[in-house]
């Protein structure tokens, strides 16, 4: 039996660590014991936060290559050179070194990949923590970091062989050093901030972009010659990872022509597509990436913490342009040259979940109704795991959008096996594929030849303005060629690998659906020495 000392002992014990934390509220009261003690205590529990994360992707991660980029990463990690995609632009220099590093442990590419993500995930929680406390206090930090650990897509990308969960680490990061150095005048923290910003730069190209303006405006202040220092050490460490990834790739001319052949806004320039009507589409689909990004129940979160900041603007003008600044410039980027994809649009949701963890800090904060934050930060982290771990990716329907769950991962890999079995009923001598996905019909069937979804050339409709060919892992870009000339001889079988395609009228053969599951194929069978056209109206098979 527990003698009434022990209790007391442990009563007094838990008395004085609840008393040190809310004394770390108000910094004024603390002593240095009561530093040291919650300095030990908040590193344990950032380090058991980690851990947690961490070992919580592992049951949810994808047990096979499941996307187009994933297989570009794989291949980069063989042999990098932006050119064939591998990976694509930018290159994502710093991101392949690292999964070479994993892949010493894993001896599996994939699976180094995957490491990356979660151990990248785990250290997102952690920075997410320390920028919230940075920016309003440790409570904003603890429930920013909650929210960020339990949110869908964050745990989506954590189990998936993308970089988002290292990205976003790395820029939250950037952001927390940033303001630590606008806050500081010491030259070590300003060091710190200008070599992270490089990193971040060496990882993802737009995310220097995004974050630069931040690492500006947080550092006008010191001297002129500090400032240059800084900014000069930030481009030195980008382009210390970003140059040598440019020679690799044929040096500047052909990485260029890659990164345009990738980015749909400049192969637009010269179009007769209006720069207003580019910008509304752009912003309607940034819009529709950060709703799925946050989801239903955190918006309304982050739109609450954001009428706070303007609530109190006068008093924190200083901080509220720096959170402006974390936000504008991915914003603006995206209108001028599109979202992407979520990805891109996930880099820089650090500041919403801060701004959501203020709403619910606020909450907390409320004499008579503490109980309320509480209880809403326990409900959208319960929700949340919820969803991610039970929920199918498309509950509502295809009307309503696709939601990031483990269902997702799940499907995605077992719809792309269904496929690739379907196909692998045809004679690889004898058949070609189509697809949007043309990487992953190639990690599967390298001994098929695969082309992408080709683009049509506005001024001669009959011949392709581009098209990706690969077999044997060889990858080829063509321009200004006919479907004639690339088919070749001998071929009964053309493979429609998404129903997307589907639209285009065929004329002269039939197309067969062969259904597995939930998926399907489309297969047209030819004569060996039919000519296949394909142009902007249609395919026509003659003989």
């Amino acid at each position: 039996m527990v003698g009434y000392s022990q209790v007391l002992r442990s009563t007094r014990a838990y008395a004085y660590h609840q008393g040190a934390i809310r004394q770390a509220m108000e910094p004024g009261r603390v002593t240095i014991g009561q530093k040291l003690h919650i300095k030990n205590l908040e590193g344990g529990l950032l380090a058991l936060a980690f851990v947690a994360v961490v070992l919580s992707r592992l049951p949810f991660q994808a047990q096979d290559v499941e996307s187009f980029d994933a297989v570009n990463y794989i291949l980069g990690m063989g042999h990098f050179d932006m050119r064939i995609s591998q990976p694509q632009p930018p290159g994502y220099i710093l991101y392949i070194l690292i999964a070479r590093a994993a892949n010493l442990v894993t001896r599996d590419p994939h699976q180094a990949l995957l490491l990356v993500s979660q151990v990248f995930s785990g250290l997102a929680v952690v920075v997410m923590y320390l920028a919230g406390r940075e920016l309003f206090g440790r409570r904003v930090g603890a429930a920013g970091a909650a929210l960020l650990a339990t949110a869908p897509l964050f745990w989506f990308t954590g189990g998936v062989a993308v970089p988002y969960a290292p990205d976003l680490a790395f820029a939250t990061l950037s952001a927390w050093l940033a303001y630590r150095a606008m806050r500081s005048t010491e030259n070590g923290i300003a060091w710190a901030a200008a070599i992270s910003l490089g990193l971040a730069g060496a990882f993802r190209l737009q995310t220097l972009i995004f974050l630069f303006p931040m690492f500006v405006y947080a550092t006008r202040n010191r001297p002129l010659r500090s400032f240059l220092a800084g900014a000069f050490v930030a481009g030195s460490v980008f382009s210390a990872f970003f140059l040598p990834s440019v020679m690799a790739s044929g040096g500047v001319r052909a990485s260029l022509e890659a990164l345009r052949a990738i980015v749909p806004a400049l192969n637009d320039l010269g179009t007769n597509t209006s720069f207003s009507e580019q910008a509304l589409r752009h912003v309607v689909l940034t819009g529709r990436h950060t709703f799925a990004a946050l989801g239903e129940l955190l918006l309304p979160l982050v739109l609450a913490g954001l009428l706070l900041q303007v609530w109190h603007a006068r008093q924190n003008q200083e901080r509220n342009l720096f959170l402006l600044l974390w936000i504008a410039p991915m914003w603006l980027v995206c209108l001028a040259i599109g979202p992407g994809n979520i990805g891109t649009i996930q880099v820089t949701t650090g500041v919403y979940f801060v701004l959501a963890a203020t709403a619910v800090a606020w909450l907390m904060e409320r004499p008579r109704g503490a109980w309320l934050g509480w209880a809403v930060l326990l409900v959208v982290m319960v929700t949340h795991t919820l969803m991610f771990t039970r929920m199918p990716y498309r509950p509502l329907g295809n009307r309503y959008r696709t939601f990031y769950t483990y269902d997702t991962i799940r499907s995605t890999v077992r719809d792309y096996h269904q496929k690739i079995e379907m196909i692998r009923a045809y004679p690889s001598d004898q058949t070609v594929v189509v697809a949007r996905e043309f990487r992953l019909v190639q990690y599967y069937l390298p001994d098929y030849l695969v082309f992408s979804v080709p683009t049509f050339d506005q001024r001669h409709p009959e011949r392709f303005g581009s098209v990706v060919a690969v077999q044997h892992n060889r990858v080829v870009y063509l321009n200004s060629v006919s479907m004639e000339s690339l088919l070749p001889p001998g071929t009964r079988y053309v493979i429609f690998f998404d129903r997307q395609l589907m639209h285009y009228p065929v004329e002269g053969a039939e197309l067969h659906e062969l259904r597995g599951g939930e998926v399907s194929v489309h297969v047209m069978e030819i004569n060996p020495s039919a000519r296949l056209r394909w142009n902007a109206a249609g395919i026509r098979v003659m003989p």
